[in-house]
């Protein structure tokens, strides 16, 4: 964790530095969506499984080293989350039973995207801009949920329903680092002098990433399963910036 705190400490700097000289800047919050586009990698029994809508909140900060050129950074939390389900058999008392059991698992992720942007003025009151980079993040919370059912199939308990307790999960910051690019397309309604409205389309792809999370099922008897934090995805932002 103090390792990735220097490497944000050091981002920052350099978009400060950046800042000094500049033809202009500007700051502000943003928030929107993220929709995965590929989960990460399964490990385990899994029978299925999918990537829920994410959602994401921070500021944007950037600064032009002339009219063109630029860079940005984008402080951020998103949240990821993943749906599994397992289906296995195992024997209770001489009896055997087929397992349905679903884990729902929801991260929270800090993420720090830097970016090189190029803008260009489409008209008085809308401007383009693109922007490519790379970003780093890691976990600062997790919350799980096991989940399930158990039917008899062997002769005596056969069509037997038995409802499984709710198993819960919850774990706190990870210092394994997430690392990928992160490519932007965006669009500023300026609004007066001081302020724009943006919209903005990220496209990230993790090329570094880690176990998400990691269950097992029914004890020693079941499986155990694991599945990756989500590796691509795009997010829909909106911003409200103030221009320094």
């Amino acid at each position: 964790m103090r390792y990735f705190g220097h490497i944000v400490h050091a981002m920052v700097g350099v978009t400060v530095v950046f800042t000094f000289g500049c033809t202009s800047a500007y700051v502000g919050p943003r928030a929107g969506v993220a929709i995965t586009l590929q989960g990460g990698e399964e490990t385990g029994a899994v029978s299925s499984s999918s990537n829920g809508l994410g959602f994401t909140y921070g500021v944007t900060a950037g600064a032009g080293f002339n009219k063109t050129l630029g860079v940005q950074i984008d402080p951020n939390f998103r949240t990821a989350s993943t749906s599994q389900t397992v289906e296995y058999n195992t024997r209770q008392s001489g009896e055997v039973f087929r397992v349905t059991a679903t884990a729902n698992t929801v991260a929270t992720i800090f993420e720090v995207p830097l970016m090189l942007t190029s803008r260009k003025v489409v008209s008085e009151t809308i401007r383009s801009m693109f922007g490519i980079g790379a970003h780093m993040g890691f976990r600062t919370g997790l919350d799980g949920e096991v989940t399930g059912s158990a039917v008899g199939v062997s002769a005596g308990v056969d069509g037997q329903e038995v409802q499984l307790p709710t198993t819960s999960v919850s774990a706190g910051s990870d210092d394994s680092i997430l690392m990928g690019i992160t490519a932007m397309a965006a669009g500023d309604i300026v609004l007066s002098d001081a302020w724009s409205l943006r919209g903005s389309l990220m496209f990230q792809h993790d090329f570094m990433t880690d176990i998400m999370s990691a269950y097992a099922f029914g004890g020693s008897s079941g499986p155990v399963v694991s599945v990756e934090y989500p590796l691509t995805r795009i997010m829909i932002n909106v911003s409200l910036l103030f221009g320094l």
